[in-house]
């Protein structure tokens, strides 16, 4: 196999490839390989085989896209969960707070759970009052 994948880092003859870190060639068709810092353009792997380039261009093209989808959605959970503890104007439980996404924002698909998660891992927004309860930080 020429290259490996973990997630959304690709390795390339030991180099690491990502969304963020990758040769110029993955971003556009006007590059120079003189000036790469990843491959020595005599054994370079993207140069040899562009259908290899291609590949790794739309992997990295969906892995950006998956990104963006994702920080839209936590965006939008964010949203919906600051909206619904401002309106009540006091802390709720998680359990309560779920339902209440659940009926309002349907399309965000949460559930008791996820926002328990979603929640623990905001504490910047969300501070835990225990017990599950949680109020909006100021």
């Amino acid at each position: 196999m020429p290259w490996r994948s973990y997630q959304n880092t690709y390795w390339i003859d030991g180099v690491s490839i990502t969304p963020d870190r990758h040769p110029e060639c993955l971003e556009t068709e006007q590059f120079d390989c003189y000036a790469c810092d990843y491959f020595d353009l005599t054994v370079c792997r993207l140069k040899r085989d562009p259908d290899l380039r291609q590949e790794l261009k739309t992997l990295l093209d969906i892995a950006a896209e998956n990104e963006n989808r994702q920080k839209q959605r936590q965006t939008e959970l964010i949203i919906a969960v600051s909206n619904q503890l401002k309106s009540h104007g006091r802390p709720l439980h998680y359990t309560v707070l779920a339902k209440i996404v659940q009926e309002r924002n349907p399309e965000l698909d949460v559930t008791e759970k996820g926002i328990l998660v979603f929640m623990g891992h905001h504490p910047d927004l969300f501070a835990s009052l225990g017990d599950g309860v949680f109020k909006l930080r100021q």
